[in-house]
């Protein structure tokens, strides 16, 4: 990406590159699901806008209750991240929620 964008700095610069990763996952939010550690995965629901609804946050709430998400933040991005999700759960995670199952 920084190569087809031209840019001297491989690695970009402290603007440039968190406003790549911010829409990467505006146009591509399969890829809002990262590895945390070898044992559980994190996620963040997709909240288009930032914006957000009572049932839109009771489907969060019951997932994380379901399948017994432990931590739940609040990232500096105004986005939620839930953490410490079981690998096996992920695609049902993801399903629940109404993430996309991108290849």
């Amino acid at each position: 990406l920084s190569r087809g964008l031209g840019w001297k700095n491989s690695s970009g610069c402290r603007i440039c590159l968190p406003a790549i990763h911010y829409y990467l996952k505006m146009i591509r939010p399969d890829i809002i699901y990262e590895e945390r550690d070898k044992e559980t995965d994190i996620m963040i629901p997709q909240m288009y806008g930032g914006r957000t609804n009572a049932e839109e946050l009771k489907r969060i709430a019951e997932v994380i209750e379901k399948y017994q998400i432990q931590e739940v933040y609040m990232t500096h991005h105004q986005r939620l991240k839930l953490a410490g999700i079981k690998p096996e759960y992920i695609e049902r995670v993801k399903e629940e929620l109404g993430m996309p199952h991108c290849p």
